[in-house]
């Protein structure tokens, strides 16, 4: 494996790791924010990571890196609870 070669794969894991920073930041920085409706709050996002593997390469033993898939959006219900006249509401289910 060459110096580019694992330079490339260093970078891309870097990348990656960016990208759940960036995300876990997202969800500090919006986890209390408040919303007119339940369906309006803000939903923690995941970042989706998959290992990249050399298609064009015959020895499949080297990598290619990480790839980001996407970030999803959680289908958790809100762990808090509404608080509407004066009494609280649990969240939808």
């Amino acid at each position: 494996m060459s110096l580019f070669n694992i330079m490339k794969i260093a970078s891309t894991g870097m990348g990656a790791e960016s990208v759940r920073l960036n995300t876990t930041a997202s969800n500090i920085a919006n986890a209390n924010s408040v919303s007119s409706s339940y369906e309006e709050t803000y939903k923690a996002r995941h970042p989706v990571f998959a290992a990249a593997l050399d298609q064009a390469n015959s020895d499949m033993t080297k990598g290619a890196g990480v790839k980001v898939l996407g970030v999803v959006e959680s289908t958790k219900p809100s762990p808090w609870f509404l608080y509407q006249s004066g009494k609280s509401v649990p969240p939808p289910k």
